[in-house]
């Protein structure tokens, strides 16, 4: 089983979350959104337990996927922040806002090893 955090409660991230239930051998785990309240209304509405930083999740949970549906100027911080712990990353497009940014999230999966 892989357990993802879907960082982002937004809409985007809540379509994440659904999305997560339909993908057998994967379940959604944690919803990190720097906004409580929308955090913890989605994950209370999608069974996951909600936290402010991906490290607090990090902390509570092993977790393998790192599902990023935060806004695009947030990509970045959080691709290499999730790479550098281990975590496989899907990014949200626009996956960043120029080819700078992009290519060091791209390098930091590889120097990670994960995809």
């Amino acid at each position: 089983m892989l357990n993802v955090a879907v960082l982002g409660s937004g809409y985007i991230g809540v379509m994440h979350l659904a999305a997560w239930k339909k993908i057998e051998g994967a379940h959604a785990v944690a919803v990190v959104d720097a906004n409580e309240q929308a955090g913890r209304r989605a994950a209370k509405e999608h069974q996951c337990a909600y936290y402010a930083t991906l490290g607090e999740a990090l902390a509570e949970h092993t977790l393998d996927i790192a599902d990023i549906c935060l806004p695009t100027f947030l990509h970045e911080e959080f691709t290499v922040a999730a790479a550098n712990a281990g975590l496989h990353v899907l990014c949200e497009k626009p996956v960043a806002l120029g080819a700078e940014p992009f290519e060091r999230m791209i390098t930091a999966c590889k120097r990670a090893g994960v995809k």
